[in-house]
């Protein structure tokens, strides 16, 4: 009884079907059906591997988990605390009062027991 040969192709292929880097594939190809290391390098039966790909999404398909959630960053959703705009004006505020303070220090006349030192 003759079966027909399995199309084998090496990583870097299997890597441009899947759309994984090559180095996850070679990393993970004994995880993979119909993967076989030959003569020290990575083969794919590709029949088996976009089934196997097929599976993968069909296990992992995004379901919604609410419908009435607010949407994200919405008006529903706001941090406890001041907004990053409060927290940039105080720290402009801080700053500015900072350098003034060391402006009138400068300008400052030194007084009697400072000249002194």
């Amino acid at each position: 009884m003759n079966h027909p040969q399995a199309e084998r192709i090496g990583a870097p292929e299997a890597a441009r079907i899947s759309g994984l880097s090559l180095r996850t594939i070679q990393h993970r190809a004994a995880d993979i059906p119909g993967a076989a290391k030959l003569f020290g390098r990575w083969t794919f039966d590709v029949e088996r591997l976009r089934r196997w790909i097929n599976d993968q999404e069909a296990q992992t398909k995004c379901q919604p988990i609410s419908t009435n959630a607010a949407p994200s960053g919405g008006p529903a959703y706001r941090p406890a605390g001041p907004s990053t705009d409060d927290l940039y004006a105080r720290l402009i505020g801080r700053r500015r009062n900072a350098d003034s303070t060391k402006s009138r220090r400068k300008s400052a006349p030194l007084s009697t027991s400072e000249s002194r030192a």
